[in-house]
Parts: C-alpha cells; sequence; structure tokens
C-alpha cells in the first residue's frame, strides 16, 4: 500500500481518536467523569446562560424536539441504571486490592507466541502498516451485531432498537449546512441525541442517550444520504450500553480473543499515539469492494464500574471500546 494510503487511513483513524476524546475537552459533558460527581441535576440554562437559548425548528416528526443553539441535556448522577449488561463485570475489572495478571487471555503476547500487544515506540512499529495484504472477510461482515441483532453498515436509527426509530425521520443534511449544535429528544421514549459542530461537514458525529441519560453509543451520520456509517462505543472513562460486535467479539472480550478470530491486525496504536487507549485496527472488505475498518479500543486504566460504584482498574488487554466504520475506497483515496 502506498505512503499515501497510508496517510489517508492515519488520518481517519486520528478523526476517529478525536471524537473519542473529544468529551473530555468540554464542559459540563454527557460522561461519567461529570456526571459521577454530581448528586442531582443542575439546571443547564444556570451553567450556560449564554449559550443555552434554544431555538424551536420545524420538525420532521411531532414528537420529537429539537433544539438548535448549544446545549448540554441535563444527566442525573450515576446510578443501577449505568450497568452495562452484556459484559462479565468478574472478568473485565479488578478486585480492590487484586494485582494486575498477565496470564491466559490477559496476556500480551498471543497463545501461539506469534504476536506481543506490547508496542515498541523506539523500532517505529506503532502505527504503521504491520499487515498489508487485501483481506475479504464477507463472513464476519455478515455477522456485525447491535444488542444481539445483525445490522448492516451503513444503517438506520430503527437498526439499533426500535426505541430509536423516530430518528429516522430526522434530515441531518439541514444541519451540515452551518456550524451549529442540534439536540434532538424523542418526547415519548425520552431517548435524545446531540452533537456540536464547528465546522461545515457531510458527516457529524451524534452521542446517543437513553431516557435516564446513560451513554449508549456515538453514531457518525452522513447527511447526504442521511444514514449511519460510524458506530462508536467508548466514552472517555465510561463503556457504552450498546453492544456493538463483530463476529461475536465486543466490549468484555481480549486483544487476543480478536487474534485467535481474525490474526494479526492490520495496524496497532500505542497509549502514547492514542491519548492513553491502546488501539488495534482491522481493515476488511466485503465482496462488493466495500472497506471497513474494525478499531479496538483496549485499557488497563480506571473505568467507573457501574457495579460496585467505584473507580476500578481494568484488567489487562480487556476491549473497553469498539469502532465500525464503512467506506469506499475511491472515496478516500483523493
Amino acid at each position: 500500500m502506498s505512503v499515501k494510503k497510508n496517510l489517508k487511513v492515519l488520518s481517519l483513524v486520528l478523526v476517529l481518536l478525536l471524537a473519542f476524546s473529544l468529551s473530555a475537552c468540554q464542559p459540563n459533558n454527557a460522561d461519567s467523569s461529570s456526571t459521577k460527581k454530581s448528586s442531582t441535576n443542575e439546571n443547564t440554562s444556570e451553567q450556560n446562560p449564554k449559550e443555552n437559548v434554544s431555538a424551536e425548528v420545524s420538525n420532521e416528526d411531532e414528537n420529537l424536539e429539537f433544539k438548535t443553539e448549544l446545549y448540554y441535556p441535563n444527566i442525573p448522577s450515576i446510578n443501577k441504571d449505568y450497568i452495562v449488561p452484556f459484559i462479565d463485570y468478574d472478568k473485565v475489572f479488578l478486585k480492590k486490592g487484586e494485582e494486575q495478571t498477565y496470564e491466559g487471555r490477559y496476556s500480551n503476547t498471543t497463545a501461539d507466541g506469534k504476536f506481543n500487544w506490547i508496542v515498541d515506540e523506539e523500532s517505529g512499529v506503532a502505527g504503521v502498516l504491520i499487515r498489508e495484504e487485501k483481506i475479504i472477510n464477507q463472513e464476519a461482515l455478515d455477522n456485525i451485531t447491535v444488542n444481539g441483532k445483525k445490522i448492516k453498515l451503513p444503517c438506520k436509527f430503527s437498526d439499533l432498537g426500535d426505541e430509536y426509530a423516530a430518528f429516522d425521520s430526522v434530515d441531518f443534511s439541514r444541519y451540515s449546512e452551518e456550524p451549529l449544535a442540534v439536540y434532538i429528544k424523542d418526547k415519548k421514549t425520552g431517548n435524545l441525541i446531540f452533537t456540536h459542530s464547528d465546522e461545515f461537514s457531510d458527516s457529524l458525529i451524534y452521542r446517543m442517550l437513553d431516557k435516564n441519560g446513560c451513554f449508549q453509543a456515538r453514531v457518525g451520520i452522513n447527511t447526504v444520504k442521511n444514514n449511519i456509517k460510524v458506530i462508536i462505543t467508548g466514552e472517555n472513562e465510561v463503556m457504552g450500553k450498546l453492544d456493538l460486535r463483530i463476529a461475536g467479539l465486543g466490549v468484555g472480550n481480549t486483544l487476543n480473543e480478536f487474534y485467535d478470530k481474525f490474526g494479526i491486525p492490520n495496524k496497532v496504536y500505542s497509549k502514547e499515539q492514542c491519548a492513553g487507549y491502546p488501539v488495534v485496527e482491522y481493515i476488511f472488505y466485503d465482496s462488493l469492494d466495500n472497506k471497513y475498518i474494525v478499531v479496538s479500543l483496549s485499557s488497563d486504566l480506571v473505568r467507573y464500574n457501574y457495579k460496585t460504584l467505584n473507580d476500578d482498574h481494568i484488567k489487562n488487554n480487556i476491549v473497553t471500546g469498539m469502532d465500525i466504520l464503512v467506506f469506499k475506497e475511491e472515496e478516500h483515496a483523493k
């Protein structure tokens, strides 16, 4: 693969990583670092009196509430609703006083001894293309699931669950014409999506929260085709409640289990490159030559443990976030 294409792919991944860490740079944001410290809801308009002047706009669905000015939704304190139902907490979190383990599924070296997840910065291995051949893996791409239901990217909100179907009626192209923030709430379910755009773009990242204010995932909207082409489940110190998987693998699995299923990844990015989050990237093509990137974020840093309601360390090489995005090669070969 040419240097030019390498740089294009690297740029795309860095955009994803920027989106992953963006919320840490924003005040009053919807992540656990702000929510777990507050015991009651705060009045958002009092926090941002100048910015939170909402503007109702004509909407596609009368059951949707729109705001098109900078607006941070009121988020409740951490509670039982933040339990992530699909992970085995005993296999993911270290118990209090328990030392980190590096054996078995948590090892830094794969079972066959052929690959090590520790990136050597001095060798220049970090972030370079490790595996160059074009991998057609239709079987894996036919087994992308959300909460156990098969989906195919690009997809619609209704594919992520019936409770998000109302957002399919939104014409997202109207929000790509000027820099603004968009907040859209489903009045029936209480679920909401919101974004903050600082520049013109045909693709915007929206956060999804449920009626309890729990982070579900972030989705990348193609505002030209009005569909979802990116799903991101990591959010700073929390793990999203949307269970995104490929071939049965996702958050709660280990990097070694990804290796056992898919072999050597296309790229590995170090903690230093990715703001403390080691990133493993697989690139797959389907039979129609659509290109998919599967990104696994792994971190042994502290995460909020929704079961113990404490800050606990993650066990080594556990996947704490999953991203899957789709695009055609020619769209990014300019």
